[in-house]
């Protein structure tokens, strides 16, 4: 794989990613102004968002810790929940990561993806 296809296909996860928050968000909105009885739910938002907000903003490690929730719920979303309890899913996570910051083009592909993350979790 080139790293023109690695960086598209990685920019085409983090707009599918963002498009389903975006669904939710728009289907949560709308169920809102259905019933003004009805609250947000932490609940109810997307668990990817949610542990990214939990980060302080002062964290100086944020964008790292972004970027690893974020491949986290891409490779469990694509392999499967059974990854998360496999003991070796950090080790994998931290090499998968290692390998896309050595890259120059992808590491820009990940720098993008985490400020659109952040922009989101704002």
């Amino acid at each position: 794989m080139t790293r023109i296809d690695a960086a598209s296909q990685l920019n085409a996860i983090v707009r599918a990613q963002l498009e389903s928050t975006r669904r939710e968000r728009a289907g949560s909105s709308a169920r809102q102004r259905d019933s003004k009885e009805v609250q947000k739910s932490p609940d109810s938002e997307q668990p990817m968002l949610r542990q990214i907000r939990a980060i302080p903003a002062d964290d100086p490690e944020r964008r790292s810790k972004a970027l690893r929730i974020f491949m986290e719920a891409v490779l469990t979303k694509e392999f499967g929940a059974r990854l998360q309890v496999d003991p070796g899913f950090p080790h994998l996570l931290d090499q998968v990561i290692g390998q896309m910051q050595d890259d120059p083009g992808l590491k820009n592909a990940c720098s993008i993806a985490v400020d659109s993350l952040l922009q989101q979790a704002a």
